[in-house]
């Protein structure tokens, strides 16, 4: 039991946590409105998730009010995401997305109430290729540290 504890343990150390406050904000004024788009990680890569977090303002910098924002991801001219996201009420309109492809994501909103457009706006991301990561490295190292704790714990024993 302590040695399924020491895993779980270890294990959920390496776990990213994501929130929108330490990614990217993209802002275009658009008449009367702000349509402020953020995404995080800042950086996104193929194969590892992006939360998209869509707010709406007023002139005056105030939360202007809407039903649905409606969004197309294309890339490459083609059509990977369309969408309509219903405003929430409480917390934050978001949308989680894990992408396919690398290469330049061109991402279209369209913010309605009642059925008819208020504002509309496209903003360019980046996708980066999938690098390689470190968890590998960490997960062999987590093994050899469990096997060698399990022979040290089994000749004691004996």
């Amino acid at each position: 039991m302590r040695i399924f504890l020491l895993v779980l343990l270890l294990l959920s150390v390496g776990t990213p946590i994501f929130a929108h406050t330490t990614g990217v904000s993209l802002e275009k004024k658009v008449g009367a409105y702000t349509i402020d788009v953020g995404y995080d990680p800042a950086s996104p890569q193929v194969d590892d998730r992006i939360v998209f977090d869509f707010a709406f303002k007023n002139a005056d910098g105030a939360r202007a009010m809407f039903d649905s924002v409606w969004v197309r991801m294309t890339q490459n001219s083609k059509t990977v995401l369309a969408t309509g996201i219903a405003h929430a009420k409480v917390g934050g309109t978001t949308l989680v997305w894990l992408p396919a492809r690398d290469g330049p994501l061109t991402l279209a909103v369209r913010y309605e109430r009642a059925g008819e457009p208020l504002a509309e706006a496209a903003f360019d991301i980046p996708i980066a290729p999938k690098e390689e990561s470190g968890y590998a490295w960490y997960g062999i190292a987590l093994v050899i540290a469990l096997s060698g704790g399990a022979i040290i714990w089994y000749v004691k024993k004996r």
